[in-house]
């Protein structure tokens, strides 16, 4: 009879130092996990800061081109008010 309990405490020992050890596993990739989210979330950020500068700068350069066909428009406005009609 102490056989067979001694059995099962040992059973029931490795049981909970399996669990014990999955569970360990099981935390150490959640924090991988996270440190892996969190170094998508910096590269995510960074793009995303460079994506919004180079809007910026494109609608700097629409607004310049802008400006110019407006420029070019006048001045053809003028050269046509100019030219004698017939």
């Amino acid at each position: 009879m102490s056989s067979s309990a001694k059995n099962d405490s040992d059973h029931s020992l490795n049981t909970l130092t399996d669990v014990v050890r999955l569970l360990g596993d099981s935390r150490k990739d959640v924090k991988q996990v996270q440190e892996h989210q969190s170094e998508h979330d910096h590269r995510f950020d960074q793009l995303e800061c460079k994506v919004d500068a180079n809007q910026q700068e494109s609608r700097k350069r629409f607004d310049q081109q802008d400006r110019r066909l407006d420029k070019i428009e006048d001045m053809l406005s003028a050269i046509l008010s100019r030219l004698p009609t017939r």
